[in-house]
């Protein structure tokens, strides 16, 4: 089948085939080169409409002439003008046999120049196409990009000198450290309990009330028992009013993740009516990164880790711009932390909602990038080697 544009004029019939198969005949590393549909770059549409054609790849007489002034033959004419036009249109130069067909015959019809297939291929080889592309860039006046370029590029992102430390500053320290007393972290925990009675949210799996005496106590002791990490025998120990069977009985009746859940969004509400977090963040950004825990070989979370060489798990947080921690749970050492960024903000029932979130490269990777937007989530990872990536633009028309 011909073309229609193409009949009985510019391009040959017999040549049509191999135009628009496409074929490659400059040889280039297609292995290690990705493709331009690939990057983030612009590239050329695959059909293209008339209107494009007219509006976007019809050269002007004033291209005419700059071509006619820098070309003897018609063939190397007919080169140029799609080299030109593709330039203006992408920000950078392509190999000729890389654009559609149509847009080529449209060009040269222009021109009124009949272009094969072999002398393109005889032109990507040329001197000639070195030469166009010089006076392509004097013509728009475009620079390449060389050491003046990588200069200034370095001279913008370069790292900010260090501030000078101010002459007040251990003076000020001094002053906070002799103003703030060490303070008891039971203390804490019962003070915060007296205030906001956090501990009610604990108790029977049933709903009855528990018959103790004074459950609170035990609560907030089984809390800084297992919040703390020391263990019911050497929490024990060092309180001397629990025995570890008690702790470990309200631990395994009365607490549950679901009420730890309920007791920690109480929390963060009454945190967020506060005001100095509010100097601190908006509330609308948080921060996701995980963090190793030993624990015993025989546990169907533990595994090895490779980086710091035991076992263990990863205690993965989730902590707001205004510093207090929205989400964690307990995942194994050797998933991907992407798999479980986005709960942290689905299941964060608390009155701060942050839209959008941070990580480093564990934080991410395509599919959850695609989730991550469907999900109205602003997914900002710290990636490393991202030179390796390959870079998606977000729309069609965005241009960089």
């Amino acid at each position: 089948m011909v073309n229609p544009i193409c009949q009985g004029h510019h391009v040959s019939r017999a040549f049509w085939p191999l135009w628009s198969q496409a074929e490659t005949y400059v040889q280039r590393s297609a292995e290690t080169v990705p493709g331009i549909h690939e990057t983030a770059y612009p590239r050329l549409k695959a059909s293209v409409t008339a209107r494009d054609l007219m509006e976007v790849y019809t050269p002007t007489p004033e291209e005419c002439a700059f071509a006619a002034s820098l070309t003897r033959r018609e063939t190397a004419r007919a080169c140029f003008a799609p080299l030109l036009k593709t330039f203006q249109r992408l920000g950078y130069f392509v190999y000729l046999q890389d654009v559609p067909a149509v847009i080529v015959t449209h060009i040269t019809a222009h021109l009124g120049v009949v272009l094969s297939p072999h002398e393109l291929h005889a032109y990507e080889r040329s001197g000639a196409r070195r030469r166009h592309v010089a006076a392509i860039r004097d013509y728009l006046h475009v620079k390449p990009y060389k050491q003046e370029a990588q200069e200034v590029l370095d001279r913008s992102i370069r790292r900010l000198p260090k501030r000078p430390t101010p002459s007040a500053l251990k003076t000020v320290e001094q002053l906070i450290a002799e103003r703030i007393e060490p303070v008891n972290i039971l203390d804490v925990l019962t003070d915060i309990d007296n205030w906001l009675q956090w501990t009610r949210f604990f108790g029977l799996l049933s709903g009855r009330d528990a018959r103790m005496k004074e459950a609170w106590a035990r609560y907030v002791a089984t809390t800084f028992c297992y919040g703390c990490n020391l263990g019911p025998t050497q929490t024990a120990q060092s309180l001397g009013i629990f025995d570890r069977r008690q702790l470990t009985w309200i631990d395994l009746r009365h607490i549950t993740e679901d009420k730890l859940d309920a007791a920690i969004t109480a929390l963060i509400n009454i945190y967020n009516q506060f005001a100095l977090p509010k100097f601190w963040g908006s509330g609308k950004s948080a921060s996701a990164d995980g963090m190793k825990w030993d624990i015993y070989e025989q546990n169907l979370l533990a595994e090895y880790h490779i980086r710091y060489g035991s076992y263990g798990g990863i205690g993965y947080y989730h902590v707001s711009d205004t510093y207090v921690a929205l989400f964690s749970h307990f995942i194994p050492c050797g998933v991907w932390g992407a798999v479980y960024i986005l709960d942290g903000l689905l299941k964060n029932t608390s009155d701060i909602q942050p839209d959008t979130l941070h990580a480093d490269t564990q934080g991410q990777n395509t599919p959850v990038f695609g989730l991550a937007h469907l999900l109205g989530i602003r997914l900002m990872p710290r990636i490393r080697n991202w030179k390796d990536l390959k870079l998606f633009r977000p729309a069609p028309e965005a241009r960089y």
